[in-house]
């Protein structure tokens, strides 16, 4: 489900509506690249916001050729 976006006081808008989630690409030391992507079709986007949002992120485990975790 998409979790939207978290605000300054600590609430979340859009929750259900679309999902934010932070890439490990920075732009300069104030904006980092995220992904969105919408619950109602099948858009996926790119776009920069404040390092200090609140946005979701996913954790992803590497795999070694041999199938051991990293």
């Amino acid at each position: 489900m998409p979790g939207g976006y978290g605000d300054s006081d600590g609430s979340f808008s859009n929750v259900e509506d679309f999902g934010l989630w932070w890439s490990a690409t920075e732009s300069n030391s104030n904006y980092v690249y995220y992904r969105i992507m919408y619950y109602s079709n099948s858009n996926a986007l790119r776009d920069l916001n404040y390092k200090s949002s609140l946005f979701s992120v996913r954790c992803v485990q590497a795999q070694s050729a041999t199938g051991l975790l990293l």
